[in-house]
């Protein structure tokens, strides 16, 4: 009876984290694409992106993202994590630079990315099997 008490009790805590890590990737995800939106709409509607509004967006962007990498690192590839890291560099640094064509190619970009982690973090039957 205690070997079977032992097995529930450690499927719970398994099943517990499963999900902990999926809404933690999940909600991080969400946050930083409706971020990378804000950014993508203030830029459409300025010629020039080098001032101190878009930069600000862009830096908090950043910071957001360098916050939350850290936790995201403990469950989702880092190599993955990096690509989104980078582009959000680069669009600093185009933003900086005001350089309006880089820059939304990179928010495009990087849109995709966060796009295609969504399903890569994604909970699925066939996972838990």
């Amino acid at each position: 009876m205690k070997k079977i008490i032992s097995v529930l009790i450690v499927t719970i805590v398994l099943i517990a984290s499963i999900v902990w890590a999926q809404i933690i990737a999940e909600t991080t995800l969400v946050d930083t694409t409706k971020k990378v939106d804000a950014l993508t709409q203030n830029i459409a509607k300025i010629e020039n992106i080098a001032n101190d509004e878009t930069i600000f967006i862009a830096n908090d962007l950043n910071e957001f993202w360098e916050q939350k990498e850290k936790i995201l690192s403990l469950i989702m590839n880092h190599n993955d994590l990096n690509k989104i890291g980078e582009q959000i560099k680069k669009v600093v640094i185009y933003i900086e630079q005001n350089d309006k064509k880089n820059c939304e190619y990179e928010l495009v970009t990087l849109k995709f990315y966060m796009e295609s982690y969504k399903s890569v973090i994604e909970i699925r039957p066939e996972h838990l099997l």
